[in-house]
């Protein structure tokens, strides 16, 4: 960590005698710079390929691997990602994963999730908005 340092020109410095009366100078200390590599993500998560689907992270992937053999298994019937909810005020919430069964061409369940590894508290807010508008408790993975 470099540290620096900010100093007048003479020219500023008489300037600021003059305007001010007598100073003495002083070298004024900054704190480090902290410098984040482009593209690096706020709560590093890293994204992810998984059959030609970008995934926004490794455990939202894992997930989408688990539950992609889920449906292959015939334990669910359908699989939708980043399912979108309307919420009041004009908010929005994107829901990772939706899943559920069908029966006889009708929904007879279905499951919200979500991959979190931080949970934020626009999160909370949206996922109790979910429970109280549309009767949906978000689960987290």
């Amino acid at each position: 960590m470099t540290r620096r340092t900010l100093s007048l020109s003479p020219e500023r410095y008489a300037q600021l005698q003059a305007k001010r009366g007598k100073m003495e100078p002083q070298a004024v200390e900054l704190p480090p710079i902290k410098v984040t590599p482009k593209g690096a993500r706020k709560y590093r998560n890293e994204p992810t390929m998984v059959d030609g689907q970008r995934l926004d992270s490794k455990r939202e992937a894992k997930r989408y691997r688990e539950l992609g053999l889920l449906l292959k298994a015939g334990e669910i019937d359908y699989l939708g990602r980043n399912v979108r909810f309307r919420l009041p005020g004009g908010v929005e919430y994107r829901a990772d994963f939706v899943f559920g069964q069908i029966e006889q061409g009708s929904v007879r369940s279905f499951q919200v999730e979500d991959s979190k590894g931080v949970r934020t508290q626009v999160y909370n807010i949206k996922a109790k908005l979910m429970l109280s508008e549309h009767g949906i408790k978000v689960e987290e993975v």
